[in-house]
């Protein structure tokens, strides 16, 4: 009996022991892959995170990435990028999803405004066909009078300098990291550690341990 105790527990020993080093050791092309592209300076040292509002997945992410930025701040440098992913391509031009088009600016602007976290936990429990309603001006402005936004507070920022160049800058980092990946990402989150690496929800299958082990090791590789 004594023998079959002791075989037992060795048994659950080495199960436990095989669990804990695979989930210390992701695997390139399973649980995150390297990317070939030069990385852009503003992602070095960093993890970036590719989010959309609408979307469950981005918040969970996001709760991990902060809670180990909390942990140490020099360590996790944690930025999110709004994600444009194209709706389809006429004449090798990109026409991106005009939901994705109508988070992002919801992002600058709310950043512009001073109400991002009020923005923020608005829009949390809403489906991306939320921003169906928000792909104009005048739906911008009637959502933004939710956070006490004046139409003279709004007329200053919906077209200013700031806006257009961090669209731009969405873009051209979209377009760095999703769109021209092969093949290219059509979904989010997904998470650049120091613009070497791309790791995402899916990938890791949905599983925030698995995730937040995938982050710590890459931060380690880079």
């Amino acid at each position: 009996m004594k023998y079959q105790l002791k075989i037992s527990i060795t048994i659950i020993l080495i199960a436990t022991l095989s669990t804990n080093i695979f989930a210390r050791t992701p695997i390139e092309g399973k649980d995150y892959v390297f990317i070939t592209n030069k990385p852009h300076q503003k992602f070095k040292d960093v993890i970036a995170d590719f989010f959309v509002y609408g979307c469950k997945q981005c918040e969970q992410v996001r709760q991990v990435l902060l809670d180990l930025q909390t942990k140490d701040p020099k360590k996790y440098k944690y930025v999110r990028y709004p994600a444009l992913i194209p709706f389809e391509i006429v004449k090798d031009q990109y026409i991106y999803n005009p939901r994705f088009i109508a988070s992002a600016k919801v992002h600058y602007l709310a950043e512009s405004l001073g109400v991002s976290e009020k923005v923020r936990e608005t829009l949390k429990p809403v489906k991306l066909k939320y921003f169906d309603q928000l792909t104009s001006d005048g739906g911008l402005f009637k959502f933004f009078t939710n956070f006490n936004i004046n139409q003279s507070q709004f007329n200053t920022h919906i077209h200013s300098f700031r806006l257009e160049v961090k669209m731009k800058q969405a873009e051209n980092f979209s377009d760095i990291y999703l769109t021209k990946s092969k093949p290219p990402i059509v979904g989010v989150p997904q998470i650049i550690v120091n613009g070497k690496y791309r790791t995402s929800f899916k990938m890791v299958n949905g599983d925030l341990s698995q995730f937040e082990e995938v982050i710590n090791y890459l931060i380690e590789k880079r």
